[in-house]
């Protein structure tokens, strides 16, 4: 995980929350899918702790 910034998790951690809120569990395969983002958010979530905060500026290297 470290190779993503704090701020990239956050925001693959909201992606896979929305996600999470719009599934509509009809069958075994959306239960599996819902338990492997499940799993996938936890992961992220403990990544956030873990993640490189970003530097205010970005600056382009040539």
């Amino acid at each position: 995980m470290s190779n993503f910034s704090a701020r990239t998790v956050e925001t693959l951690v909201d992606l896979v929350e929305n996600k999470l809120s719009y599934l509509d569990i009809t069958d075994r395969d959306d239960r599996a899918e819902m338990k492997l983002l499940q799993r996938a958010l936890v992961e992220l979530q403990a990544g956030v702790r873990t993640a490189p905060r970003a530097t205010g500026s970005l600056h382009a290297h040539h």
